[in-house]
Parts: structure tokens; C-alpha cells; sequence
């Protein structure tokens, strides 16, 4: 008995059956929202920075405050809520100036950045989350431009990958992710990556 009709009848049953596309894999769709903080000084505007608490993901890195986009959030509202949370101020404390940027990783996730003036800002941090806090003047990234690298990201050699089954093997042309990589050689920090990238088109609309 040939096998065609109930195999026809399989596909048929598919018919309609999903309203939607159906993921093969889990799609990336994180969001997030970052702040630049600036503080008026005698001497003039200062950016503040956060240096991540070691125990936590990228810690020891340097970055503006920040996170997730939460359910129900505008990308406006996560930022004040994470400046909130990590350098433990009040809703006094925060002049909203306006929103600056949306860039995608290469990796998916979009970020969101947005522009604040402190008052009255007195060193307060979470130790969670925070390691330490310190300013550069704006005027000091007006006057330096970054250093800005091609970088290219690949996939790691595995050595039970069965190379054998490939075309041209290990030498077969396996597509990198192509990046770009600013660094501010600040002090006491250098400024670098997503930060640093961020920073760097703020600057540039000023």
C-alpha cells in the first residue's frame, strides 16, 4: 500500500493549525534603558559614572545605571526607576532632560539611553550593585575623541564538532560578527564598549 495518502492526510491535518510562526529557537528580544547622569559642579557639568559591583555580571566593568525593561515600563520610566535603585535617590533629585539614543547589540538586545541632571547628589550607592561612583568632566570627552576598533566576533573551535561532515572542514567560512569598539582612555577609568559607545554619540549631538 503506497504510503503517499496517509501522508498526504498528515499534511492536510496541518492545515490552519497555527495562527503564528512558531520559534524554533527562544527569540531574543531583551530591552533595556541606561541613564547618563550629569552633575552640576562649581567648575562646570560632570558625567557620573558606576564602577559594577564584582560579584555581580561584568563586574568590575565601568557603566552608567541602568536595566531591563520591565513589563508595563516605558524605556523613560526603567531609567529613572534603575537611578533610583542604584545610587539610593529621590524623585527630587532627578531633572528628566530627554531621551537620547536606541541602539541594538549584536547580540539583539536594544538599549535605550536617556539623559538626567542630579541635585544634590551626596555619594549614596547600592554596595549590591555598585563598587564605586566618580565624575569626569563633559568638557574632558568634548576635547578627547575615542579610540574606535573593528572588532570581529567569532564562533569558538570545538573540537568534537564533526569537521569531517563539513564542506572544506575546519577552512570552511564560517560568517563573524563585525563590531565596533570605542574606548575613552579616561581617568582614573578607561571608558570603554556599550558605555563608551553611548557616551560617544551623547557627545556628538551636544
Amino acid at each position: 500500500m503506497s504510503e503517499i495518502p496517509v501522508m498526504i492526510d498528515k499534511i492536510e491535518k496541518l492545515k490552519n493549525v497555527n495562527e503564528e510562526y512558531k520559534s524554533i529557537e527562544p527569540i531574543i528580544n531583551k530591552k533595556a534603558s541606561v541613564v547618563i547622569p550629569l552633575i552640576v559642579c562649581k567648575d562646570g557639568i560632570e558625567i557620573l559614572f558606576e564602577k559594577r559591583n564584582s560579584k555581580i555580571p561584568q563586574g568590575g566593568e565601568i557603566c552608567f545605571p541602568g536595566g531591563v525593561i520591565e513589563d508595563g515600563e516605558t524605556p523613560d520610566i526603567t531609567a529613572v526607576r534603575e537611578l533610583k535603585e542604584e545610587l539610593l535617590i529621590n524623585d527630587e533629585q532627578i531633572d528628566f532632560i530627554t531621551k537620547l539614543h536606541l541602539m541594538s547589540t549584536e547580540y539583539g538586545t536594544q538599549i535605550f539611553s536617556n539623559l538626567v541632571i542630579i541635585k544634590d547628589y551626596n555619594w549614596t550607592f547600592s554596595k549590591s550593585e555598585v563598587e564605586s561612583v566618580f565624575l569626569i568632566p563633559i568638557s574632558w570627552f568634548i576635547e578627547n575623541e575615542p579610540e574606535v576598533y573593528d572588532a570581529h566576533l567569532i564562533r569558538d573551535e570545538s573540537d568534537d564538532l564533526p569537521y569531517e561532515l563539513i564542506p572544506n572542514g575546519k577552512g570552511y567560512d564560517w560568517k563573524s560578527l563585525n563590531s565596533k569598539l570605542y574606548f575613552y582612555r579616561s581617568e582614573p577609568e578607561i571608558i570603554w564598549g556599550l558605555t563608551a559607545k553611548l557616551l560617544y554619540y551623547f557627545i556628538k549631538s551636544i
